[in-house]
C-alpha cells in the first residue's frame, strides 16, 4: 500500500509581488525542499486569473509534517 501524502495549496500573490520575483524565490526554495527527508515532487501552476496551485508530494504523513515544521522552510513563507 502506498502511504504517500499530497499537499495542495492554492493562493494568489500579494499585491506588489511580481510573478518574476515569486518564481525566482520558488527556484531557490525548490533547491532547499529537495533536501528534506521524504520529499518526492513539487509542481506549481497558475491560471489566467492569477490563482496559483502548489502540489507537493511526500513519502508519508510524518515526512510532510516534519517538512512543514522545518524552520528554514517556514522562512521561505514568512
Amino acid at each position: 500500500m502506498n502511504n504517500r501524502v499530497i499537499e495542495v495549496v492554492t493562493f494568489k500573490l500579494n499585491k506588489g509581488v511580481s510573478e518574476y520575483e515569486f518564481l525566482k524565490a520558488v527556484s531557490a526554495s525548490s533547491e532547499f525542499i529537495k533536501t528534506l527527508d521524504g520529499f518526492i515532487l513539487r509542481r506549481l501552476s497558475c491560471d489566467d486569473g492569477g490563482n496559483w496551485l502548489e502540489h507537493v508530494e511526500w513519502e508519508n504523513l510524518a515526512h510532510a509534517e516534519a517538512g512543514g515544521k522545518n524552520p528554514l522552510w517556514l522562512d521561505w513563507y514568512s
